[in-house]
């Protein structure tokens, strides 16, 4: 049986017969193959089409399944069904790549897989196809999946895929005419076509597509995707969205995130085999201190007991008792810089696979401490977290019931009752035993609570160290851990320029500053312009000090902020800034953006001009994931307490909600007295 997991489009499938003519008809719904439906009252039948006239009196000629059957045989695509890859233009000028199989048999509908490539494609005449097209047209592959195959090509001149959404929809509503295409499953994939390709056209069509991936990016969705491929699986992938740590969570986003997962699990309940989620793990609304409980705990009440579950989470989430009680799988990130996404969404996928096929009946149980976070903040280049990491991986390997260990760092700087670490075990079978293993990892984890592994400079001894770093060298990479947007702080700090323009830094760049109303009033301004700009520090000077009055040379302007990832965190994934602007204050450049988010891809300094290898010095803000990309090019990192809000002074900070005793706010805490009172510090579902 085929497996059909919901994802965190919607489509419906509304049949249509050939109606004979009859005279006087009544005003109806109507709903041609490819989706459209219209008011209107019959006019007359072929064999191919029903014409109807609407109230406004215009005749519409909507397609009839027997139209799209006749398409193998005698329809315009029927000469390329070869089993090869045909070259071919659609009546709007796209040029594009087919394929399908001469063995698609009349009476069934087959996928459509849309794949894009990458803007050094534009306008090439088709003499380029992306290997991932080919991917989808191998035999082994094939065989057992038949589809219809396009790679579409943006034409010579393309600079946004905004411009040709209409003549790409265009051809996919052509195809689906002529061709036996499930309309339910058209799916898009690949790269950019030079602007922000499937993105755009998601945004454009939304209820096209049934789900949208980047082929080979490092995401969850495109494990879960692999999962499906590998399985069989139909897929409905209802909606896919993200932030950057922050304040809580408004409910109306909420609400209107969380309202139609539940809603089309409610609408599709009888066809449901299981439930796949990507999420976080630390999300805090203005109603729910646990947003992903509250999330799972709605899709039981619809989906009922039985119906397996499965998530993914950070490796930084604040595990709950709601999450491990309606989910029955948990698989959490292996590494950070977070690079296994992708990985972690496959293996959760191959679990529930299991669960579906009635192989496994899955829980996942958790091991607690009081403990704001691990003490390394979940380092895995170095460090504790590499030796528990591999006994996870040896005990998996070794116990037949054990499907997946995962070990939380914790969310420290969330203010609520269930934050800390946390060691998961999903499994069956011997409950006690599996106990006993997540019980000794997170011993081990509590032993280890004094180590430490960063040496944080104050921002004094950071510029120090950048003013005595020798030129020819690769770059010295100072990184502000505590003004990471990633981990929920502002990115507004100024301290560490402030400490580098005092210091007398030179040859350097530093972003990113996070000032919107600077970036924007910077683009009334022209390049070369020398400008007085209040940069910075407007959000909470207390955390990360004032705004710094500055005269600055404007060396870059860009509208939208936009750039591609290229490194192993978000290599092909289109993000933006919003307006931004570099500009210059005596030796530094400095990234002016609008959009709040941590560094971690050399591309978010490239993209608008800045080239770090270049840079005797490199500051920037994040706290480990910008390793993953500035390491490799880096002579030394070094990295820097401002004193903003991601700060390692945990005493500084106003927790009013985390249970006491807590370290480390409280540095003696007798730990047995404290598993006695918390059951061990485990909690195993029902």
């Amino acid at each position: 049986m085929k497996r059909f997991p919901l994802l965190i489009c919607l489509a419906l499938i509304i049949g249509m017969g050939v109606h004979a003519p009859a005279a006087d008809q009544p005003y109806r719904t109507w709903t041609s193959s490819d989706g459209r439906t219209v008011e209107a009252r019959y006019i007359k039948s072929t064999e191919t089409t029903v014409t109807v006239r609407t109230r406004e009196d215009t005749a519409s000629a909507l397609v009839t399944e027997t139209q799209r059957q006749k398409g193998l045989k005698d329809g315009p695509y029927a000469a390329s069904l070869t089993g090869e890859w045909e070259k071919m233009k659609s009546a709007e000028g796209i040029d594009y790549h087919f394929y399908a199989a001469k063995r698609l048999k009349p009476g069934q509908l087959y996928p459509l897989c849309i794949y894009l490539h990458g803007s050094s494609n534009i306008g090439s005449k088709l003499t380029k196809r992306e290997p991932g097209a080919d991917a989808f047209a191998k035999e082994e592959f094939y065989k057992d999946r038949p589809c219809f195959i396009i790679a579409p090509e943006a034409p010579e001149g393309t600079n946004s895929f905004k411009q040709i959404v209409p003549q790409m929809t265009a051809l996919v509503r052509h195809l689906g005419d002529h061709l036996p295409i499930n309309r339910d499953r058209i799916y898009v994939t690949g790269y950019s076509m030079g602007g922000y390709g499937s993105f755009d056209w998601i945004a454009a069509e939304p209820t096209l597509f049934a789900a949208a991936a980047r082929g080979h990016a490092n995401t969850e969705l495109a494990g879960f995707l692999d999962a499906a491929r590998a399985h069989g699986w139909r897929l409905l992938h209802v909606l896919s969205a993200s932030a950057n740590p922050g304040g809580p969570v408004t409910q109306d986003a909420f609400e209107r995130l969380a309202g139609p997962i539940v809603e089309a699990a409610r609408h599709h309940r009888h066809e449901l085999q299981g439930i796949a989620l990507g999420l976080h793990g630390a999300m805090v609304t203005e109603e729910y201190d646990d947003g992903e409980g509250e999330l799972l705990r709605r899709l039981r009440d619809v989906v009922g007991p039985e119906l397996p579950i499965a998530i993914t989470l950070d490796l930084h989430a604040n595990v709950t008792d709601a999450m491990c009680r309606h989910a029955d799988i948990i698989v959490s990130y292996r590494t950070y810089p977070h690079t296994d996404m992708r990985r972690t969404g496959l293996q959760a996928g191959n679990i529930l696979q299991r669960a579906m096929a009635g192989e496994a009946r899955p829980v996942t149980l958790r091991a607690s401490l009081p403990m704001l976070g691990e003490t390394t903040g979940g380092r895995t280049d170095i460090g504790p977290m590499l030796e528990w990491l591999a006994r996870a991986r040896a005990h998996e390997a070794q116990e037949p019931d054990v499907f997946a260990v995962s070990l939380n760092a914790g969310f420290s700087h969330a203010d609520i009752a269930e934050v800390g670490p946390s060691v998961l075990v999903t499994c069956q079978g011997d409950v006690e035993q599996h106990q006993a293993f997540a019980d000794s990892l997170a011993d081990a984890m509590w032993d280890a609570r004094f180590t430490t592994l960063t040496d944080y400079l104050t921002v004094q001894q950071a510029a120090a160290r950048s003013v005595a770093w020798l030129a020819g060298r690769a770059p010295l990479v100072v990184a502000d851990y505590s003004d990471n947007p990633g981990g929920g702080a502002y990115g507004d700090s100024t301290a560490l320029l402030a400490a580098m323009l005092k210091a007398g830094v030179s040859d350097a760049c530093f972003g990113p500053m996070v000032d919107p109303a600077v970036a924007q009033a910077l683009q009334q301004h022209a390049v070369g312009d020398v400008v007085d700009i209040e940069l910075g520090g407007k959000t909470d000077p207390r955390f990360g000090g004032a705004p710094l009055a500055l005269t600055c040379t404007l060396v870059s302007l860009h509208e939208t902020g936009d750039y591609v990832g290229s490194g192993a965190m978000i290599g092909g994934l289109h993000r933006s800034w919003g307006p931004t602007a570099v500009v210059r204050v005596d030796g530094i450049e400095i990234l002016v953006v609008s959009i709040r988010a941590q560094m971690l891809d050399l591309q978010q300094f490239m993209a608008f001009g800045i080239d770090p290898e270049q840079k005797r010095i490199v500051a920037l803000k994040s706290m480990q994931h910008f390793r993953a990309a500035f390491e490799p090019i880096a002579g030394e990192v070094i990295v820097c307490d401002s004193g903003a809000l991601c700060t390692v002074d945990y005493a500084v900070l106003p927790f009013a909600k985390v249970p006491r005793p807590v370290f480390p706010l409280d540095r003696d805490i007798d730990i047995a007295n404290w598993l006695r009172a918390n059951h061990g510090g485990i909690y195993i579902p029902g």
